[in-house]
């Protein structure tokens, strides 16, 4: 399976980024699970991740082996459900 390994620049927030903060991590985003994960976070997402962004620097496609998919396969999962019990939980509690 083919991952795409990215650098990007993130900022802690908005008085961060506005004060030149930021640094750059590296990201792997893989399209057939939709998963993006880094060295600060990792989600499922329905989109390209970052890869289009003006920030990713340094672009490059490398192959997973077949142990590393089966561990974000299942990181996905956990992921998806994660999310479902977040949403039934504010539901819950509204």
């Amino acid at each position: 399976m083919k991952a795409l390994r990215y650098k990007i620049e993130v900022c802690e927030g908005i008085m961060d980024f506005a004060h030149g903060g930021g640094h750059a991590i590296e990201e792997l985003y893989v399209p057939e699970l939709k998963l993006v994960i880094n060295s600060e976070c990792c989600y499922v997402t329905e989109d390209l991740g970052r890869t289009d962004s003006e920030t990713v620097k340094d672009k490059t496609e490398i192959e997973l082996d077949e142990e590393t998919v089966a561990k974000m396969r299942a990181l996905c999962d956990v992921l998806i459900l994660h999310k479902k019990l977040e949403k039934e939980v504010r539901e819950l509690l509204a």
